[in-house]
């Protein structure tokens, strides 16, 4: 009855990092595991002034480029990620798994062409699994996004999440992206009282002289105005 979001090579290994060959969860994700993408025959044209400048390194980072595309689905009916791919496609960069046709053709909502090839794969596919649904990406959405952070990445990363829980968060935080925030229930003298904990993670130092392991000293905080808070399911 629960929801599962998960991406990538998830559940392939054991706990001491041995492969299984195929998904310890392919019966959740409804596919299983074919390897990786293989890497393009010929390497894409690149603009003569610009490829005086690149070497090796280039090509080893340019790795995992693919194009995604998606189908009319309840987690794609979103209008901000409209705007952002009105031809509900997108170009896409970070780690790639090869998955199986699924056996129902319904459940996938996205494939992907990786560069150099001509052929598609599944690159989301959305499931329901008796009374909890699944969301497997086999384009690992949230490593792209710790990257690169493309819009589009972050709309359909949170969609899926919305999708595979069925019901809405119980606290909803309206404010800028520089806003974290999370939420505990607190016994006070035999009542509960309800805490949301906001935090303010612009860095107007620019990270400069970040350590390793440390937490570098601020020198000013920037106000945040115009957050919504919003309560459900007797939180509000």
């Amino acid at each position: 009855g629960g929801g599962l979001v998960a991406t990538g090579e998830t559940s392939l290994c054991d706990d001491l990092g041995r492969p299984h060959g195929d998904f310890a969860l392919a019966d959740l994700f409804g596919v299983r595991y074919e390897g990786r993408p293989k890497e393009p025959l010929q390497r894409p044209k690149l603009d003569p002034n610009f490829a005086i400048a690149i070497d090796a390194n280039y090509w080893k980072q340019r790795s995992g480029v693919a194009r995604l595309s998606w189908a009319a689905h309840p987690i794609v009916a979103d209008g901000r990620l409209t705007e952002l791919t009105p031809t509900r496609s997108a170009a896409f960069k970070g780690p790639l798994v090869k998955v199986a046709e699924p056996a129902d053709k319904s459940e996938v909502v996205g494939r992907m062409t990786p560069e150099g090839s001509t052929e598609s794969t599944p690159s989301i596919v959305a499931r329901q699994v008796g009374k909890g649904r699944v969301v497997y990406f086999a384009a690992a959405i949230d490593a792209a996004m710790w990257s690169y952070a493309y819009p589009y990445q972050r709309r359909l990363l949170t969609r899926a999440i919305i999708w595979a829980a069925r019901t809405p968060a119980p606290i909803e935080v309206r404010s800028p992206m520089c806003v974290q925030a999370t939420y505990f229930v607190q016994e006070v003298q035999r009542k509960q009282r309800l805490v949301v904990h906001l935090f303010n993670g612009l860095n107007t130092t620019a990270n400069h002289g970040l350590p390793a392991m440390d937490v570098p000293l601020r020198e000013e905080t920037v106000p945040i105005q115009d957050i919504g808070v919003k309560g459900r399911g007797g939180l509000a």
